[in-house]
């Protein structure tokens, strides 16, 4: 998804090189932990799952907080409706 965005906002040659050089980067950098020392690395891909997992569920958490306060439905009914008369 943010690749589709920075390539419609940003032009074509800044996003290759940009995505190509970060890229690059990121393997060449988990490849050489991966090389000197294999529990680091896994180590350091179980902190990445466990900031994933947080990241989920503070995400599915305030999602249940939303839907149970119920403003997430509050008037976007007819507010639907609105937008939908004026693009025909």
């Amino acid at each position: 998804m943010l690749l589709l965005i920075a390539t419609f906002s940003l032009p074509h040659s800044y996003v290759g090189t940009w995505l190509f050089r970060h890229c690059t980067l990121s393997a060449g950098l988990l490849t050489f932990i991966n090389v000197m020392s294999v529990k680091l690395y896994v180590q350091m891909q179980n902190v990445f799952s466990v900031c994933k997992l947080v990241v989920c569920g503070v995400v599915i958490g305030c999602g249940i907080f939303v839907l149970c306060t119920g403003e997430l439905c509050k008037g976007t009914v007819e507010n639907m409706i609105d937008t939908m008369h004026l693009l025909q």
